[in-house]
């Protein structure tokens, strides 16, 4: 894996548990959970205001 990959990889990690607990297993998540978690960070802007 390159440097960027780790990054992103770290960076979507970090996204994630804005959304579900960090003691949550995420082995222990269905897929379709994961989907459609995806599909709702892939809708925000990134954007924040204040």
């Amino acid at each position: 894996m390159t440097n960027l990959t780790l990054i992103a990889a770290a960076h979507q990690h970090k996204r994630i548990r804005r959304f579900m607990p960090g003691d949550t297993e995420l082995s222990a998540v269905s897929q379709p959970q994961l989907v459609a978690l995806a599909h709702h960070l892939n809708s925000l802007s990134g954007h924040i205001d204040y």
